[in-house]
């Protein structure tokens, strides 16, 4: 090959992304390495430096690749009109113009397979880029901007629907993810593409991935989208406590998340309520109250512990990402980034809220039972592993014995 491109989801996965820049470079020096993509977005300069890397993107593909092929081929290249290009001169690093955002008819969509069981189909798609939110602890704004931005309808209709087609299997059932961070910032368009799929497309069911901010949803809207094939709802509140909400830029209304909750165990429809551990105002005791409260509540307990990323606006001195490994900016490394919460911490939070999912299944495996009995007779934490052909409870070490006790004696009270 004359060029490798990289695209890097995320900043954490740097590190892997030069190692492996690095060896292609050593076995074709001649060839040109370009990397772009949300992780390169986030802080550009951390790649054009090292040696094996010619060229960092931070636009969208859309926008810059076609231009910069052109470029690269042209007997007089002028990278200058490639829109968020990075590259190596004389002088040292080098940014083209300002990133230029797609509009709509720009968008690329893809609807691919991703995995298939023996009852499912799995296909996932994005609608759309961009997030009207501002809230501190996202970096969506990073790679796609502020303004939400959809693909034509015309177009998300046609390429879902071809895709439909395709994968139908009238023996099983084809389950479509929606990757969006916020497709409900506009439901007029979500939901008229739902109903033209409806109405042309082979029967399918949808999630909504990462998740639907609570508060776009009223009974209304929960009752046409379970029309449409909704067969989850994965909701977003961020966290449960107004005070630490204001300091993200969010809001936290009990009343209306509850009825949201409520209205879906009504329409018999499973939800997972994620919420945010370890955000700068959170301490034991509120995560403890959050997952007390969600404990209570007709929803599972989805748990992302916060992590940084270059650019957040708590984090825009990036050099102290030079400093530390970039798979410290990952959710499952639990480091302490705000220092709010330790690392001991957050991983008991993340323990305890999946103690609180097998609490809540309606038929429990005798392993589960006997697993779920011990923790509470107890009040300590156990975990299942493998020896030979069984399964023994063993002991988990470095636990934060305190949280562990507030929630349990919590969570057994009620």
């Amino acid at each position: 090959p004359d060029i490798c491109f990289f695209s890097l989801f995320a900043f954490c996965y740097a590190q892997p992304a030069i190692e492996l820049a690095s060896e292609i470079k050593s076995l074709k020096p001649a060839i040109t390495i370009c990397i772009g993509g949300a992780g390169v977005a986030a802080y550009p300069d951390y790649f054009i430096r090292n040696q094996a890397i010619d060229f960092a993107f931070t636009a969208e593909a859309e926008t810059c690749l076609n231009e910069f092929l052109a470029q690269l081929h042209s007997p007089a290249p002028d990278f200058s009109s490639v829109p968020g290009l990075w590259r190596k001169e004389k002088q040292g690093r080098y940014r083209s113009t300002v990133p230029v955002l797609t509009t709509p008819q720009d968008i690329e969509l893809m609807c691919v397979k991703t995995h298939e069981t023996s009852r499912r189909i799995y296909l996932s798609t994005s609608l759309s880029r961009g997030c009207p939110r501002q809230c501190r602890f996202c970096a969506n704004h990073l790679s796609h901007g502020k303004p939400f931005r959809a693909v034509e309808k015309s177009v998300a209709i046609e390429k879902i629907s071809a895709a439909l087609h395709t994968y139908h299997n009238p023996a099983k059932e084809i389950g479509l993810n929606f990757e969006d961070d916020n497709i409900l910032a506009d439901p007029d368009y979500f939901l008229s593409i739902l109903a033209a799929l409806k109405e042309s497309a082979p029967p399918f069911t949808f999630a909504t991935e990462n998740g639907i901010d609570y508060t776009f949803l009223t009974q209304s809207l929960l009752e046409y989208l379970v029309d449409l094939g909704m067969r989850q709802a994965n909701i977003s509140i961020g966290t449960s406590h107004n005070h630490i909400a204001e300091k993200e830029n969010r809001t936290f209304n009990k009343k209306h998340f509850e009825s949201i909750i409520n209205a879906l165990n009504l329409l018999k429809i499973p939800s997972i309520t994620y919420f945010i551990c370890g955000l700068k105002g959170d301490t034991r005791e509120s995560i403890a109250e959050t997952l007390s409260y969600l404990s209570i509540l007709h929803t599972l307990t989805g748990i992302s512990l916060f992590y940084a990323v270059p650019g957040l606006p708590d984090f825009t001195d990036k050099t102290i990402f030079g400093k530390n490994l970039p798979s410290l900016c990952c959710g499952s490394s639990a480091y302490p980034w705000n220092e709010s919460l330790t690392t001991q911490t957050m991983v008991t939070a993340f323990r305890l809220s999946r103690y609180i999912n097998i609490c809540k299944q309606p038929s429990p495996s005798p392993q589960d039972r006997a697993l779920i009995e011990k923790i509470r007779s107890e009040r300590r934490l156990y975990t299942l592993v493998n020896k030979g052909d069984k399964k023994i409870f063993l002991p988990v070490e470095n636990m934060d014995d305190e949280l562990v006790g507030m929630v349990l004696a919590e969570y057994l009270a009620e």
